[in-house]
């Protein structure tokens, strides 16, 4: 009798064990299953991450080459405006020199006659 509760008893705790046993390996597998799940999420977080930064690397140097163009052009435009006012001011320097000259042409005509009326004539 005492053999047979031993027996039953044995058989009675392998079950309990083969139960707990069964529970944890479902646990377990769920548990992988959330790892893999996460881990995908990972991944996919991750290759956006790159995919954003290659985007960014891009921008940052489309970003540069304009800055390049808009310093170049912004340069350009001060040299022409600055060559634009050279050409005004020699404008204004011939103007002011060709009138000077006028006037200096009027003036030594104006004595010439006075001191020799009779040219006026000619």
């Amino acid at each position: 009798v005492l053999r047979q509760k031993i027996e039953e008893e044995r058989e009675n705790l392998n079950r309990e064990w083969e139960q707990r046993l069964k529970q944890e390996k479902r646990e377990h597998s769920k548990a992988m299953e959330a790892l893999e799940q996460a881990n995908e999420f990972y991944n996919h977080k991750a290759g956006e991450a790159d995919r954003l930064m290659d985007e960014l690397k891009e921008m940052k140097a489309l970003n540069e080459q304009l800055m390049e163009k808009y310093e170049k052009t912004l340069q350009d435009n001060i040299e022409r405006i600055k060559r634009e006012e050279e050409i005004k001011q020699q404008q204004k320097e011939q103007e002011i020199r060709n009138a000077a000259s006028q006037n200096n042409f009027i003036k030594m005509f104006a004595k010439e006659n006075i001191a020799n009326p009779m040219d006026l004539s000619m």
